[in-house]
């Protein structure tokens, strides 16, 4: 069986393994189908991986679904805290990043060595 068909198996570590093989093949395409399982798995565990993964990876997709979980009252308690955190991971990795500093050569101050 396919990774993506064993997230359906009720053993939570069947769903974890099945988690961890299409995070290291599928993609940017398994990881969508993560987040379309995200609202369904059971396991702490299992979601944490998902949810950690999408953060460390920028998937900026991922951002309302984990919106949702953040403000879900039933979502498990492991899991709510990383789903607060991970959007502002994923805000970060999208903003531009700052111009470099403009360093006006008369405000150097000599080098003591010279």
């Amino acid at each position: 069986t396919s990774p993506l068909e064993r997230l359906h198996d009720p053993r939570p570590a069947v769903r974890r393994i099945a988690i961890m093989d299409v995070l290291r093949d599928g993609g940017e395409a398994g990881l969508s189908a993560l987040l379309t399982h995200l609202p369904r798995e059971t396991d702490d565990r299992a979601a944490l991986l998902i949810v950690r993964t999408c953060a460390e990876r920028h998937h900026q997709p991922a951002s309302p679904i984990l919106a949702q979980l953040r403000d879900n009252a039933a979502a498990p308690a492991a899991v709510a805290p990383a789903a607060l955190l991970a959007p502002d991971a994923l805000e970060v990795a999208a903003r531009p990043a700052p111009p470099p500093p403009v360093v006006d050569p008369d405000d150097v101050e000599p080098d003591e060595d010279t």
